[in-house]
């Protein structure tokens, strides 16, 4: 009978420790990229869920035939702080006695949590108000939604006259 000697295919420790620290290294090197998505991501969250907000203010202030209006909220509560500081959030109402402000008793049409990101910023009038044609009232408006990062890595969103909204993306920040 001959002698079989089995022999077993295995990892040495050295192969594996070089397997990992090639591993380590493309990771380490992916981590900006990957934080940079998701600042990326937040931004666009934020640029559409505005747009998306104005666009149904327009087409409510169009199907009922009432002035309304877009403006920041104060933290936790459903009232205008008066305030360009959107980061809170913002709400959609009816404005009945159309004083630019929320008064108790004037439907709310959508109430916006703002951002958890205490690094997005997003620059805008104090408030946007619809006609009852659909139209800004007033002139046009640029909203800038940025973050921490300098160079072009914001949207901007402009709303025409005519109250239709339109992203710029990877716009100029300061």
């Amino acid at each position: 009978m001959k002698n079989m000697i089995s022999r077993h295919a295995a990892f040495t420790l050295t192969e594996l420790l070089i397997t990992l620290a090639i591993v380590a290294i493309l990771a380490t090197s992916a981590a900006p990229s990957f934080v940079n998505l998701v600042k990326n991501n937040r931004i666009t969250v934020l640029s559409t869920g505005m747009s998306g907000s104005i666009y149904m203010a327009r087409s409510e202030a169009l199907k009922r035939k009432k002035v309304i209006l877009l403006c920041p909220k104060n933290s936790g509560t459903p009232e205008c702080d008066g305030s360009a500081d959107w980061v809170n959030g913002w709400m959609v109402f009816v404005d009945e006695n159309t004083d630019g402000s929320y008064n108790s008793g004037e439907e709310i049409i959508r109430d916006q949590e703002g951002t958890e990101s205490p690094v997005v910023t997003i620059s805008a009038p104090n408030s946007l108000q619809f006609n009852t044609q659909g139209g800004l009232v007033g002139s046009s408006a640029m909203l800038a939604i940025c973050d921490d990062r300098s160079g072009e890595y914001g949207d901007t969103l402009v709303v025409n006259i005519a109250g239709q909204a339109n992203i710029k993306e990877q716009q100029q920040c300061n």
